[in-house]
């Protein structure tokens, strides 16, 4: 999901950023939960739900790449095992907060209030991304792969010396 994304973030801007596929996904996240809130539709809240779930799915593997990219090796279990905590925790206190927000003013509400919530995140991605971390360019993607080809994220060996070398390794 990540090469996609990083395809079309790099056709968008020239280049291929982490941080611009996550604001943008975060962007329209934030939409489609704002269109959840607005709209009485079944079916466009049904779209709706689908375009966010395929959002989060596809930027989860951007958002770990980029943090295990600016987490040094002896501290990344650490971090990455502090993110899982954080994570779950702000389901354990966000959840039961909607839920009762739900039953006060209704679902539609809480919709709107989830996508505020989830607006919030995008100045600190922006943050992160005015650093200017070299975890934020994805080396290799400068356009999307053929049909057929490997993806540019996998390790390929480029000679048949350097495929000789790792079987031996």
């Amino acid at each position: 999901a990540g090469v996609p994304a990083g395809a079309i973030t790099a056709i968008m801007t020239g280049h291929a950023y982490r941080t611009s596929a996550l604001i943008a996904a975060t962007a329209v996240s934030a939409l489609a939960l704002l269109g959840m809130g607005l709209f009485e539709s079944f079916w466009v809240v049904i779209g709706l739900v689908v375009v966010w779930g395929l959002l989060f799915a596809a930027t989860e593997p951007i958002r770990m790449t980029y943090i295990n990219g600016m987490i040094p090796s002896k501290q990344r279990a650490s971090i990455l095992s502090f993110d899982s905590l954080m994570a779950s925790a702000g389901g354990v206190v966000s959840q039961p907060a909607l839920g009762k927000a739900a039953d006060v003013w209704g679902y539609p509400s809480t919709y709107v209030m989830s996508s505020g919530i989830t607006a919030l995140a995008l100045p600190f991605i922006a943050r992160s991304r005015a650093k200017n971390n070299p975890a934020d360019v994805a080396e290799g993607i400068t356009e999307g792969p053929e049909l057929g080809e490997p993806s540019p994220t996998l390790a390929t060996p480029d000679t048949e010396e350097e495929l000789t070398a790792r079987t031996k390794t």
